[in-house]
């Protein structure tokens, strides 16, 4: 139950409590919802509890020393579910259910580049998508040459234009022309570059 495990270090006399006046904690849930639970009110005072701001969502928390993402049942609401509870088949919060639905549909292959604005993209580089790229890895821009550069004629205004990681990482789960990309610009630490160049050799019958 996590009203009972997600509880305050301060007690209080609480209202109800079958006449015996004991000291108790206070669940977390109890905190500002419009319910006085506390003889002194003291769980209805809104700016005394600690809270967690994150972005422009804000919520009570246990105390300070933690302040973790977390999927909130709605804005405003201290419901809340942790990102490693998230998905679980419990369904904690009304929506959560609808969110991981929508998830799942999501394909699971990373093939393609996203185009925008003239360059091929990993997803996470794209504009506005910097908080993503703090967990991954910084983005650079930079012209696709692949093995056969340079070609007689190419100039770098022909190329293919990429936004891509700035540093190396794994690619096992990467495919298709995304795969080609990242391996032949020396982004993928576990392979080398999908395109080899061909051998005067390598068309006998021609």
């Amino acid at each position: 139950n996590r009203q009972c495990s997600s509880v305050l270090k301060t007690k209080c006399f609480r209202r109800y409590s079958n006449g015996v006046k004991t000291l108790h904690t206070i669940p977390l849930s109890w905190i500002s919802d419009g319910f006085t639970d506390c003889l002194d009110e003291g769980d209805e005072l809104d700016t005394i509890w600690p809270t967690c701001k994150l972005s422009r969502a804000t919520r009570k928390v246990v105390d300070n020393t933690t302040c973790n993402n977390v999927f909130l049942c709605e804005q405003g609401s201290l419901e809340h579910v942790e990102l490693t509870e998230l998905c679980n088949g419990k369904g904690a919060c009304e929506g959560e259910r609808a969110v991981c639905q929508a998830s799942r549909s999501t394909p699971d292959l990373f093939t393609k580049p996203v185009t925008f604005a003239g360059y091929s993209a990993v997803f996470y580089c794209l504009p506005g998508m910097t908080q993503v790229q703090h967990f991954t890895a910084p983005c650079t821009k930079e012209p696709f040459h692949g093995p056969y550069y340079p070609i007689f004629g190419q100039t770098d205004s022909d190329l293919t234009k990429l936004m891509v990681p700035a540093i190396t990482r794994t690619c096992e789960h990467v495919f298709g022309k995304l795969y080609v990309y990242l391996s032949c610009t020396g982004r993928c630490s576990n392979t080398s570059c999908a395109l080899q160049p061909l051998r005067h050799d390598s068309c006998p019958s021609i």
